[in-house]
């Protein structure tokens, strides 16, 4: 048995008072401009802590869940996410402006060590062999929408990764206009807003 303090400590609960369930899917708003949604047909969601995400007992966000038609829309102080019966057609809206669940325009990741790189190449333990290095996405964009799709991760307990009906992944919004801008402010937002709402990685 490994000794108490060596045991991560997690909160991976979402408070209900932030989720909404509408049909196969559910959504967890975690900030106003934070989202976790998950799909899928049986409704057999993750509640445990993945090795990404630790924490998600976040505060209470005040929102609003109307149903459409076609679908729901959760309204935050900051963004509208409408997602869709076909969930392909969900978007966000933001400053009256949709923008499709997707990473275009993402800012990439980082990696976990710069040991044995050179530049944008990494160099394999034999010193010879050299290859280029592909960052993963991450949760920065120029069109200010960012997705962390963990649909085919083991860690979150799916038994059938390869269902097409399946979705999980967090919806990250970022401010388009300052990140375009290239003003100095975004990395005082950016940090605020980690600080204050944005999900909590171990």
């Amino acid at each position: 048995m490994l000794d108490s303090h060596l045991i991560a400590k997690t909160r991976p609960q979402v408070r209900s008072e932030n989720v909404v369930l509408f049909g196969d899917i559910r959504i967890s708003v975690l900030a106003d401009r934070l989202f976790r949604i998950e799909k899928d047909e049986k409704r057999k969601f993750c509640d445990e802590a993945t090795e990404a995400v630790w924490f998600r007992d976040m505060p209470p966000v005040f929102f609003t869940a109307k149903e459409t038609e076609d679908g729901i829309d959760i309204k935050t102080k900051r963004v509208t996410l409408s997602v869709k019966k076909n969930f392909e057609e969900s978007f966000i809206l933001i400053d009256g402006e949709k923008r499709p669940l997707n990473n275009e325009g993402n800012l990439l990741g980082t990696l976990s060590t710069l040991d044995r790189c050179d530049g944008d190449n990494y160099i394999e333990s034999d010193n010879v062999t050299v290859r280029k290095i592909r960052l993963g996405e991450g949760v920065l964009s120029e069109n200010g929408v960012a997705v962390l799709d963990y649909t085919k991760s083991s860690d979150e307990g799916w038994h059938d990764s390869k269902s097409k009906k399946r979705f999980n992944g967090y919806l990250c919004i970022c401010l388009r206009a300052r990140l375009q801008n290239r003003n100095p402010s975004v990395l005082h937002d950016l940090r605020k807003y980690s600080e204050d709402s944005a999900i909590r990685f171990r």
